[in-house]
Formats: structure tokens, C-alpha cells, sequence
């Protein structure tokens, strides 16, 4: 089941970013502008994403069995993708971008979900290290897959039925299809009365129980996709403006290492917590997630010095830090809330990412850049005035929510 979900989440994150290797063919073909664009690669996803998201966090609670959720969900994204292929204009291509956001905010909430019901607590952690490792080789793979298909079609366009880009998104949306009948090979583990059929109204009277430990980690966790989004998505122009790298070292930076890095603090961070749960308990567990977001604003810091070294040391100490303190901070809800608000916990999580740290993270470095300094030279400054504060504040809220942690829920 782990690796089944750790394929879907990299399948998931490829048809989800994969635009961005064939943003010029398009925009040629369908003659968009780069605003049209930015559109098609933001809004249309991620607004419909995050509504969709809680919508089916709450589906996932309440069925009896979640993987019909994963096969319907998994067959309307990559359908999405394929549609995306055979769009003939912008608002093809918006609605069929939509169509893929609906379809992918089935996943984290069921299959997380599943993950906690079928992997033994002191566990549970690895096993959502690895689905989260998936998502993270995503986004490098779609550039790879995509950049490579793209040049073996150009290589044979003579022969194609579609130009190149086309292509490219039906070859990667009918391989997705893959996923349903993986899906539909899953056992999954038999739910209690008490667990399906739980009206809202109890389900938020849960939350309000657990308030004390639960939301403290939820905007902890939002803080920290502050950095995720934006000093990932503004480091490039800062090894770029500052010390001249080439686009091939940014490649090898963010291809290789970012990932390498995220591949390591999902693993192996998940391994180090569900060690250290056994040892010490969720208080202890959550401690940590607080000490790992300290860590990152160390990291954020290094984008404000002058040596590109500490510079690019802290883009992987942000990466490894940020990516071992959200599979803690996921893990332990998944733990402290019951099991019929699993699926709504796990979708809550996507929705702040998105909502403040995608919404916040780029415009807010951005703003600092333009506005306090007026000098595109500066942005290591911005993304270090954005990041750090974010980061400390999201440490310290972990630490709230360890202090609320009642001690029965020790192991």
C-alpha cells in the first residue's frame, strides 16, 4: 500500500507541474501570454484544489471504503491531463487543468487516511515519509520526463497524429491510468460503524476538543510553506542574479540535490520519528518538529550572506529541515484525531499550504524586493526577511501545541 501511494504521489505531482517544461510550445501554439499562462499553471489548479480537497477529506470520513475515492479521483486526473493535450485554446485548457486539481485532491486525504489505519502507530510516520517522497521526486520527474519526451517526439514529429507538446501530455496522462488498476489491488481494512456515517457537527466538536494541540501545528505547518514555496521559487534568480550561475548548475542544484535532500528528510526523517515516538512519545515527537523549524530559519538565513556556498548549503538544509518537520507535524494528527476525521485533518493540511504559503510565500518576497530595497540584487535580503520570521514563529507554535499535548496521550 505505501508504494502503491508513493507511485501515485510522484504520478501525481509529474501531471500536476509537468506544463512547466512546455510552456513555449504552447504558448506558441495556442498563442497564450505569459499572465494566461501563470494562470493555467496557478489558479486553475490550485483554487479548485483546495476547495475540492475539503470536500472529498470529508467523503473520505465518511465511506465505508476509500479506494472506489482513489480509483474515480486517479481516473479524473489523468483524464484531465490527457484533455489538456487535445485543448485547443486557453479555456480548454483552464477547465481542463480544473478538471486535474478535482481529481488529485482525492489522494492525500484517502490515502493518508488509509495509511493510518493500516500501519501500526510507531510507523506511521515512515510510511507518510515515503508517500510525501513521491510527491517531491515529482516535481524534478516532471521536468525530466517531460524535457525527454518532448525530444523524442520533435525527433518523429513527420510520423505524430499531435505536434510534439500534445503528445507529451497524452503519452504522460494515459500512463497514469496505470494507477486505478493499482488502486483496485489494495486490501483495505474494514471500518467501524463509529467510523463512517460521523455527522459534521461531530466531527467539528472533535476538532474543537483537540484545538489546543491540532491548530497550533496546522498554521505551524502553513508558516513553514512560506518557505517552501518561496525560497524555493525565488532562490534560482538569487544564485542567478548574485553569482552568475548557469542555467545547467541551477539544473544539477535543484534536480539532483533539492531532490536528493527531500529524498532524504522524508525517509530518513521518517524513520529518525517513529524511532524517537517509540522512545519517547508524541510530547518529545512534536519537540523535535519544533527544533527542525528552527533549523530551517538557520537555513533561510544563509540566503542573505554572500558566499554562494551557505547559500546553496541552506536551500538543502531548508529542504531536508521543512520536509522532516510536515511529515512530523502530519503524523501526529493523524495520531491525536480519531479515526473519522482523518481524511478531514489530511486535506486541512493541503488547504493552508496552499492558502498562505503559496498565497503569501512568492508575492511577499516579491514585494519586499521591490518595494524595501528596489533592487533585484537584493532578494536573498527579501526571501531571509520573509522566511526566518516564518519559520521561528512556526517553531514556536510547535511548541504550543507540545505544552497542550494532555500527557494520557503518551505512549
Amino acid at each position: 500500500m505505501t508504494g502503491v501511494f508513493t507511485f501515485a504521489g510522484f504520478i501525481s505531482y509529474m501531471d500536476r507541474l509537468i506544463l512547466g517544461s512546455l510552456i513555449d510550445p504552447i504558448k506558441h501554439d495556442l498563442a497564450l501570454s505569459d499572465s494566461q499562462l501563470a494562470l493555467l499553471q496557478g489558479a486553475a489548479f490550485a483554487l479548485v484544489y483546495i476547495v475540492a480537497g475539503l470536500l472529498f477529506g470529508r467523503i473520505a470520513d465518511r465511506l465505508r471504503r476509500r479506494i472506489p475515492l482513489l480509483v474515480a479521483g486517479s481516473l479524473i486526473w489523468c483524464l484531465g491531463t490527457i484533455s489538456c493535450g487535445l485543448a485547443g485554446n486557453f479555456n480548454e485548457m483552464f477547465a481542463a487543468r480544473m478538471v486535474v486539481g478535482v481529481g488529485e485532491a482525492t489522494l492525500a486525504p484517502a490515502a493518508v487516511s488509509l495509511l493510518a489505519a493500516s500501519v501500526p502507530p510507531q510507523r506511521l510516520a515512515t510510511a507518510i515519509g515515503a508517500f510525501v517522497m513521491g510527491t517531491i521526486v515529482g516535481g524534478p520527474g516532471a521536468v525530466a520526463i517531460s524535457g525527454a519526451l518532448l525530444a523524442i517526439f520533435e525527433g518523429h514529429a513527420a510520423g505524430l497524429p499531435f505536434v510534439p507538446w500534445r503528445m507529451v501530455l497524452l503519452a504522460c496522462g494515459g500512463f497514469g491510468l496505470i494507477l486505478p488498476f493499482l488502486f483496485l489491488t489494495l486490501r483495505e481494512p474494514l471500518r467501524a460503524e463509529t467510523e463512517v456515517g460521523v455527522p459534521l457537527s461531530q466531527v467539528l466538536a472533535t476538532f474543537r476538543r483537540h484545538i489546543g494541540v491540532v491548530l497550533p501545528i496546522y498554521l505551524g505547518l502553513a508558516l513553514l510553506s512560506i518557505g517552501d514555496f518561496g525560497l524555493l521559487t525565488w532562490s534560482p534568480s538569487l544564485l542567478t542574479r548574485n553569482f552568475r550561475f548557469e542555467a545547467a548548475d541551477i539544473a544539477l542544484i535543484f534536480g539532483l540535490g533539492v531532490t536528493l535532500a527531500g529524498i532524504i528528510g522524508s525517509l530518513g526523517g521518517g524513520l529518525f520519528l517513529d524511532w524517537l515516538g517509540r522512545k519517547n512519545g508524541m510530547q518529545r515527537h512534536i519537540a523535535i518538529i519544533a527544533i527542525l523549524a528552527g533549523l530551517a530559519a538557520v537555513a533561510a538565513a544563509a540566503m542573505a550572506t554572500p558566499s554562494q556556498l551557505l547559500v546553496v548549503a541552506g536551500i538543502l538544509g531548508w529542504t531536508m529541515a521543512s520536509a522532516v518537520a510536515a511529515i512530523g507535524g502530519i503524523a501526529v494528527l493523524q495520531r491525536v484525531l480519531p479515526a473519522h476525521c482523518r481524511g478531514t485533518a489530511m486535506s486541512l493540511v493541503s488547504f493552508f499550504a496552499i492558502l498562505i504559503g503559496l498565497g503569501l510565500g512568492p508575492t511577499l518576497i516579491a514585494e519586499v524586493t521591490e518595494t524595501i530595497f528596489a533592487d533585484s540584487a537584493a532578494v536573498g535580503w527579501s526571501i531571509a526577511i520573509v522566511t526566518v520570521p516564518a519559520a521561528l514563529v512556526g517553531a514556536i507554535l510547535f511548541m504550543v501545541s507540545r505544552y497542550q499535548m494532555p500527557e494520557e496521550r503518551e505512549p
